[in-house]
């Protein structure tokens, strides 16, 4: 049996880089301010990360250190999923979850004075679209969704989990496509210094 489950809704992407001082004053002076957070936006969450790292490389001579990228749908009151089986529509009462906290103390452990960690975020409507080629027989408590809880990322005190992944009887999909829709809205990078 084939199993298709899409997510949709509120799409929220993170990425946490590990920046030095100088790394920064080489990146603005080689690409411009304007250019330098679009490369680091990218490098954080985009699509092609690598071949900006690879650019970035080039100009200043190192590549950056992401510890953390991720991205996925809001659990919010825009959240929706749709479960197919064998491209039909199967109902669903229940879906088991895992989730992890996000400490920003943990990225910034071990940081010296030149030291920062950089936040790019970005916002949109979008979804995760995984498929499983061959499930066997379709169970649905052996739906898992994988969220990341980022609470202390965006300051909140009450939770704010971002679906990352899905994995059915233990196992990842064979394909997952990440579509954020017409785009994702970038907000500038934030620097946090320990």
């Amino acid at each position: 049996m084939k199993l298709d489950i899409t997510l949709v809704g509120n799409y929220f992407a993170l990425g946490l880089l590990h920046l030095r001082r100088p790394t920064i004053k080489a990146g603005v002076s080689a690409f411009g301010s304007r250019r330098w957070g679009e490369l680091l936006n990218g490098i954080a969450y985009g699509p092609e990360p690598e071949k900006l790292q690879q650019a970035v490389e080039t100009a200043i001579g190192k590549r950056l250190d992401v510890p953390y990228s991720g991205g996925g749908v809001c659990l919010d009151d825009q959240f929706g999923m749709e479960v197919f089986v064998d491209s039909e529509e199967h109902p669903y009462e229940h879906v088991d979850g895992k989730s992890r906290m996000i400490r920003l103390a943990s990225f910034m452990r071990g940081f010296t004075k030149n030291d920062m960690l950089c936040e790019c975020k970005a916002t949109g409507i979008g979804s995760l679209v995984c498929r499983w080629k061959d499930v066997g027989t379709f169970d649905e408590r052996k739906i898992r969704l994988e969220y990341d809880d980022l609470r202390q990322v965006i300051g909140s005190n009450d939770p704010f989990e971002v679906v990352t992944g899905v994995t059915y009887d233990g196992h990842e999909p064979d394909v997952l496509r990440r579509d954020d829709g017409e785009g994702l809205n970038p907000e500038k990078p934030v620097y946090r210094i320990s």
